[in-house]
């Protein structure tokens, strides 16, 4: 393999107190998921220098139903109450960037069988860009993948992570410039305090329900003939840009529209950076607005 040029960066495993491993059980003759929340967590980061290191960490923490990742950075170890706390006036973890990059494919239609490497190839090649082509990769299937009930998926599709390491780190809002014309692609998983469940085994609550994938196939590392992305260039990926906000006077709006949770609205209010977006209520009376630097 080839462009082993090493990109040290870091992976953040959260450990819930509750487990994060998807339970399905049927009702009134369906397959049904039953969620699981968990608001007390403690975080240890790992430094990744390559897609190996990738795998290994997440292989090793997939071992703990209760591990899940982000994106984020804090102060290590640590414990904390809330389920990922980025806001607030302790905020636990903040933005960074990272040389690994996960794509989250939920429900993809391909014309190969759901479960196959065959239909992980052809998502990469047909939903993401040539940068990511022939290059080594992390398969994680989803927990749903390969649950049939009474001998039917469960879930349509083909569903999966996969991770690829980047010849450089990116932020948040890089990796969503880069992604903005890409409807193929859900950026969600971009954000700094979005879980990545890593523990790909469903408990299986009814003899019904069946797992057609072996366990020891559920997490891959696919080796390829590069091992890092190309990056594009600059111009591309700083197309989108964190939310801020000016000429505003001192209102009760502002207890719940301050800049951190405008950086979180970010996504949904991306304009030219000679526009703004005025955000109006009984108590707001200040001329001024939201915009995008």
């Amino acid at each position: 393999m080839e462009n082993n040029t090493q990109v040290s960066s870091y992976m953040t495993v959260l450990t819930g107190e509750k487990s994060s491993r998807k339970i399905y059980t049927v009702v009134e003759g369906a397959a049904n998921t039953i969620p699981i929340t968990s608001f007390r967590n403690d975080s240890v980061e790992y430094t990744v220098n390559n897609i190996t290191d990738v795998y290994q960490t997440i292989i090793n923490a997939a071992k703990n139903p209760k591990k899940y990742i982000i994106r984020g950075r804090g102060k290590f170890p640590q414990q904390f109450d809330e389920q990922r706390c980025k806001l607030g006036d302790n905020p636990k973890f903040y933005e960074h960037a990272t040389a690994w990059v996960c794509f989250d494919f939920d429900k993809v239609k391909t014309p190969l069988p759901a479960t196959s490497r065959e239909s992980i190839e052809w998502i990469i090649k047909n939903r993401l860009p040539d940068a990511f082509h022939e290059v080594s990769y992390v398969l994680q299937w989803s927990s749903s993948a390969g649950i049939e009930f009474e001998g039917n998926p469960i879930k349509l599709g083909t569903n999966a992570h996969v991770f690829f390491y980047l010849d450089r780190a990116l932020t948040e809002y890089q990796l969503k410039g880069w992604f903005i014309d890409n409807t193929a692609v859900d950026n969600a998983v971009f954000k700094t305090v979005q879980p990545i469940f890593i523990h790909p085994v469903a408990d299986l609550q009814d003899d019904r329900l069946t797992d057609t994938l072996p366990v020891d196939g559920k997490i891959q590392l696919i080796e390829k003939s590069f091992n890092l992305a190309r990056t594009p260039a600059d111009s591309i990926l700083n197309r989108v840009t964190a939310v801020v906000y000016k000429d505003r006077v001192l209102s009760l709006i502002d207890v719940d529209f301050n800049n951190v949770i405008l950086n979180e609205l970010r996504p949904f209010i991306i304009r030219d950076n000679d526009q703004t977006i005025n955000i109006f209520s009984k108590q707001e009376k200040t001329k001024g607005g939201f915009f995008c630097l």
